[in-house]
């Protein structure tokens, strides 16, 4: 409960910030559906630990691009502050899965934007 009460705060913040543009607790439809499909190939709890690490280093990565596409310095002093959260998530995520910090192919050696999340493919409704 203490991730998701992180990403409702996160959400509450950038719904603030939009200034009334975006809908409070309208979830993006592709993204759901794409995680739904996800989750529904979940055989156990390993599988389930997974796609919520992967989920969370792509919601690392897609603040990471963020911060080199924003242009208001109140965005991208927000997206800055949410950056590490999303980071420490992905963290305890790998630590409960029992990953060790020295193996690269699922903790990179420098974050990169190369996983975000594409504003094209799912875009605010």
């Amino acid at each position: 409960t203490l991730f998701m009460s992180h990403h409702k705060e996160h959400g509450d913040a950038f719904l603030s910030a939009s200034g009334g543009k975006w809908t409070k607790d309208k979830p993006n439809p592709k993204l759901i559906a794409a995680l739904a499909a996800q989750l529904g190939k979940a055989t156990g709890e390993k599988d389930v630990l997974k796609l919520a690490l992967d989920t969370e280093n792509a919601a690392a990565a897609t603040y990471m691009f963020a911060l080199g596409a924003l242009q208001s310095a109140d965005a991208l002093k927000l997206t800055a502050s949410i950056l590490p959260i999303e980071s420490a998530h992905a963290v305890v995520l790998s630590g409960v899965l029992g990953l060790p910090a020295t193996d690269p192919s699922y903790l990179p050696p420098f974050e990169t934007a190369k996983a975000a999340l594409s504003p094209t493919d799912y875009p605010l409704a």
